[in-house]
């Protein structure tokens, strides 16, 4: 089922009228900022219709993607053991939470049981591998679940990261190693990078973004 998004470029009473012909939406995470309503589903009809709207562009919403690609998490799992940050470092960590059968558990503060850790208990064990330029090892881990395997569109992603950063204000540097399958646009930054944008400069953070993996690069070198 393909799920869409309504991005209203001019103000006028939207809301009133999908309402009046019967569509579902949602407000996207920081309304008003980001006037964009997500819409679950449409038929053709809806679509037809909410085409003629002046002032609105209708766009399929993005799937989320970890790694570069949308396949199942695989077996990414294995954790060193560590000493603890002589400093009491803490990152933040927006992924799919991460496994609590290791011994660097220990050092991992999370929100809520992960379905599939697997992903994010990878991306946690590169802050702890030692000699390497990006890495803390023994750092403080406030592993954030915003990927469920039953949730795959940028809405739910991006509504789980802003709450995530909104109910954790003390963490200043957090990792993002997941995006959406969108290709790069020449003129204009995707709604996605807008709303990291927003929140680094309104919560005075920093958000380490991934730029994706290019396999036929790793390929050719490995």
């Amino acid at each position: 089922m393909m799920a869409y998004r309504l991005v209203i470029k001019k103000d006028k009473d939207i809301e009133k009228y999908l309402y009046s012909i019967g569509i579902h939406f949602k407000r996207y995470p920081l309304w008003p900022v980001f006037k964009i309503l997500y819409i679950p589903t449409l038929s053709p009809k809806e679509k037809e219709t909410i085409s003629r709207i002046d002032g609105v562009s209708l766009e399929l919403e993005e799937e989320t993607t970890h790694f570069g690609q949308d396949e199942p998490f695989g077996d990414q799992s294995e954790v060193p053991i560590v000493l603890a940050h002589p400093l009491g470092v803490e990152i933040g960590l927006l992924d799919a939470g991460v496994a609590d059968k290791y011994e660097s558990r220990a050092y991992v503060r999370q929100d809520k049981a992960s379905q599939n850790p697997s992903h994010g208990t990878f991306i946690a064990s590169r802050f702890w591998t030692d000699n390497k330029l990006h890495s803390a090892p023994g750092a403080y881990v406030r592993s954030c679940v915003v990927l469920e395997d039953n949730s795959k569109d940028a809405y739910t992603l991006i509504k789980n990261i802003v709450a995530s950063i909104e109910e954790n204000r003390d963490v200043k540097v957090w990792n993002l190693s997941l995006s959406v399958a969108k290709n790069i646009e020449k003129n204009c930054f995707s709604i996605f990078a807008q709303v990291l944008d927003y929140l680094q400069q309104k919560y005075a953070i920093i958000i380490f973004k991934t730029a994706a993996n290019d396999f036929d690069f790793q390929a050719k070198t490995l």
